[in-house]
């Protein structure tokens, strides 16, 4: 159960956040993860196929179409990976240097998309929040399957920067958030999150082989 942090927040920004717990939240999410799967898994075609599609001697040839294909597959992952490393990297810049408010469900709505896990699907619910700040209202839309961690309170907490309200982000929606102490400062992120940078690593070590192929082709 977290601890509210309208009551123990009292660490100023800029928040103290370990290098570790920084890449935990950086590289997780759902969407994010599924991203770094295609891309580890399709750049593994890319370098079965890769060294046998060059003409030989001829280095800037023609690649059959074939090899096109399979390119797909890390492309798409590509897609996948880059939005919720920029969700999470948004998440991560407002930890260590927002403000904390606190915002009332304002609507809830389905998005139409659906997350599938373990053969189950899962509505992907779009929240909007608003919270107040210097007599202005502003709105907070955070866009989840994880509907629960969103509705376990009667208002949520909000991370934004004071000279730009419009920039903010839901504390729960930030995938591995940290948890807080009773003295109000982030605790690390549990080490049974490192299963998070498998794959980013898969992925990143894959590319980094295909395009060694590449230029040696």
């Amino acid at each position: 159960m977290r601890i509210p942090f309208e009551k123990t927040l009292r660490q100023p920004p800029p928040r103290r956040i370990g290098i570790y717990s920084q890449m935990a939240i950086l590289f997780s999410g759902f969407m994010q993860q599924m991203g770094w799967l295609f891309v580890g898994m399709g750049m593994i075609f890319v370098v079965i196929f890769l060294p046998f599609s060059g003409i030989i001697g001829a280095q800037d040839g023609a690649f059959p179409k074939f090899v096109a294909f399979v390119l797909i597959f890390p492309i798409a992952g590509l897609f996948m990976v880059i939005p919720g490393l920029r969700k999470q990297a948004k998440g991560l810049d407002l930890l260590r240097n927002g403000e904390f408010t606190r915002g009332a469900i304002k609507s809830k709505e389905p998005t139409g998309s659906t997350i599938k896990i373990n053969n189950r699907s899962y509505p992907v619910m779009k929240f909007t929040f608003e919270f107040e700040y210097q007599g202005s209202k502003y709105e907070a839309v955070c866009r989840t399957h994880l509907t629960e961690l969103l509705e376990d309170e009667e208002q949520e907490t909000i991370l934004f920067y004071p000279t730009k309200p419009d920039f903010n982000i839901v504390y729960d929606g930030i995938s591995n958030s940290p948890g807080m102490d009773p003295m109000g400062n982030f605790l690390p992120v549990s080490w049974t999150k490192a299963w998070v940078f498998l794959g980013p690593a898969v992925g990143i070590f894959m590319t980094a082989i295909a395009l060694r192929l590449f230029f040696l082709i």
